[in-house]
């Protein structure tokens, strides 16, 4: 029935967006796990240089742990795919010093006890240690009970004594970190909701797309990131507290999470194995597709219609289309080969027009003064408005696209394809900063008048007006005055609606009656710039005030959910915009901790603006 339809269409609506909100969460837990591999990396080049030094003074049992711990963090790195130039460096630093390593290590198999005393003697101080932290410390040891594991495989079995003093050790040390091992407990149990999450939803996803209207593009770039997130959960195994003597519950209840958690691997394997099937098939598919396009366009080399042969040639470019990539260079060979072959049918033209000899080299010469022409334009300082710009660049375009059909010599053509396209790029980047001066400069001129407003509302609210002159007198004609005098906004709709705002100051200016509505326009102009300035602060990049982090990761969340379900971005991440709607609040009651926010936004904006930043008048201005 409808009704229960739409029952189940609630929950699974909010499963998607629990799902959106961890996938949100994960993405950030996995920033910060980047972060914290990059400044080990960064750390690496010292950590050698000390390794080195102690391997030279023959110290193996401070060279050991150390070249164990920097090959971890490598090994860290290298799954998380970051700093590979730093990884390799260092990876042939610790081969060059392999061999020495190798040989300190000799002796032992003939003083393993003693290793492990050091073991116990190094566990036993991290244990009374109580000044670091609980993660280097749950690190050590970790890093200590493989060592002494280690030792287990190369030398002979501890003695009960000393195994006694390192386990004793360890639950000292587990005992002093518990709230960080119930912590990194509860991040193990949330990584594993986050995998069930992920595993479900692909499996969901599976059941009820529909092929025959699927995105291939978006779903092949889907996989490769829901891999990446999958692969980014996987965590390293905890510290267990059993012994390997003897395992007991707890290490039984390990072993059956490592099933669940294997089980649920080959959950999400078995679905990516489908979906990957289906985008092999479609990889054939448009393989497929490509070549029986190539053997076309091979064909029309021997079609005696040259017109006929180009016309088709451009259809069967346009049809070239790739939906699910195969192999970088196998891709890459099928369209040097259709390229070729599309060059052999264009080249055909070129053939007629090369018994005109000179007219080609003619025309080769109007197309570089085109290309002069435009690049000059671009760099030329008499232009000081976009419009001017594309005026003139569109004569300069026309002119090259009436020369296109032009013939030029074969060899000239991609120094004048690649002149044009530098030239194109030039104007494209003056007219960007030339729109971006005029868009800073019209922002500047609507906060100078939204400023004035707000600072004219406000000293209406805080001051009295004197008696006999309740309809504010000279005061309101000076406000007028004042507004009239500031920069003239060119955009009439922004023009209208900043008039409309000032109309409403001077209407209370004018009429004491209704300051009480000015009031409480300020208030509302208040909390709407409130909201506004978290989207500011997100599209921004801006870290907001830690109350607002909830708020800030819901809004975040509903941003995400709209891209992902449009497929573009919305009106919202337009800085432009966000900042008229910002300007266009007022007036708005004064706030001093949300116009440092402000300033902050405005300073990281301008900081990447291309055009210097404009004059404080945008910070205030003073109507006393």
């Amino acid at each position: 029935p409808p009704a229960a339809s739409s029952q189940t269409a609630l929950p699974q609506a909010m499963r998607l967006r629990e799902i959106d909100h961890l996938l949100d969460r994960l993405e950030q837990r996995l920033q910060r796990h980047r972060k914290q591999l990059t400044r080990k990396l960064e750390a690496l080049p010292e950590r050698l240089t000390e390794l080195e030094a102690h391997l030279d003074a023959g110290e193996l049992k401070k060279a050991d742990p150390l070249y164990q711990s920097i090959s971890a963090t490598l090994e860290q790195a290298r799954s998380a795919a970051i700093g590979r130039e730093t990884i390799g460096a260092i990876d042939e630093r610790l081969k060059r010093i392999a061999p020495q390593l190798r040989e300190l290590r000799h002796w032992r198999r003939w003083s393993t006890d003693e290793h492990r005393a050091q073991l116990c003697a190094e566990a036993e101080a991290l244990a009374a240690d109580s000044e670091h932290a609980d993660e280097p410390s749950i690190n050590r040891l970790r890093e200590l009970k493989a060592h002494w594991q280690q030792l287990d495989h190369q030398g002979a079995p501890a003695d009960d004594a000393l195994w006694a003093r390192f386990r004793q050790a360890g639950e000292q040390i587990r005992a002093r970190c518990r709230p960080y091992l119930e912590a990194q407990a509860a991040l193990r149990s949330e990584n594993r909701k986050q995998r069930e999450a992920l595993a479900k939803r692909l499996e969901d996803f599976l059941d009820k797309v529909d092929w025959e209207r699927v995105d291939w593009k978006k779903l092949h770039r889907a996989e490769r990131e829901m891999r990446q997130a999958w692969n980014a959960l996987i965590e390293a195994p905890e510290i267990k507290a059993s012994e390997p003597k003897a395992l007991g519950s707890k290490a039984a209840g390990a072993d059956n999470q490592a099933a669940r958690d294997r089980a649920l691997e080959g959950r999400f394997r078995r679905a990516l194995r489908r979906l990957d099937r289906v985008l092999a098939e479609e990889r054939e598919r448009n393989q497929a597709q490509k070549q029986r396009l190539l053997e076309r366009m091979r064909a029309l080399a021997d079609e005696p219609d040259l017109r006929k042969a180009i016309d088709t040639a451009k259809q069967l470019q346009q049809q070239w289309q790739t939906t699910v990539p195969a192999r970088h260079r196998d891709e890459n060979a099928l369209w040097q080969q259709f390229r070729a072959a599309s060059d052999a049918v264009f080249a055909r033209r070129a053939a007629e027009y090369e018994a005109r000899g000179a007219s080609l080299r003619e025309h080769q010469a109007t197309r570089e003064a085109i290309c002069r022409d435009l690049l000059a334009l671009a760099e030329s300082a008499a232009i000081r408005s976009p419009a001017e710009l594309e005026r003139q660049s569109s004569e300069l375009k026309r002119r090259w696209s009436d020369t296109q059909a032009l013939p030029v010599p074969h060899q000239a053509q991609a120094g004048l394809n690649r002149a044009w396209r530098e030239a194109l790029a030039a104007v494209r980047e003056r007219l960007a900063s030339l729109h971006d001066a005029e868009r800073w400069t019209g922002l500047e001129r609507l906060a100078r008048r939204a400023t004035y407003c707000d600072n004219a509302a406000r000293h209406l609210l805080a001051s009295a007006v004197a008696d006999g002159a309740a309809d504010g007198g000279g005061d309101c004609e000076r406000l007028q005055q004042d507004w009239q005098a500031l920069p003239v906004i060119e955009e009439q709709q922004l023009a209208r609606a900043i008039d409309a705002a000032f109309a409403k100051v001077l209407a209370s200016c004018r009429d004491p009656g209704q300051r009480p509505a000015l009031g409480a326009l300020l208030e509302e102009n208040l909390q709407r710039r409130e909201s506004l300035c978290l989207t500011l602060e997100i599209v921004a990049q801006v870290e907001s005030p830690e109350r607002l982090q909830a708020q800030r990761m819901q809004r975040q969340v509903e941003r995400l959910r709209d891209r992902m379900s449009e497929g573009e971005p919305g009106v919202n991440d337009d800085v432009g915009v966000l900042l008229r709607d910002w300007y266009l609040t007022t007036p708005a009651a004064a706030s001093a901790a949300l116009h440092a926010r402000f300033e902050r936004i405005n300073r990281v904006l301008r900081e990447g603006a291309s055009e210097p930043e404009p004059s404080p008048d945008l910070v205030a201005i003073d109507i006393e």
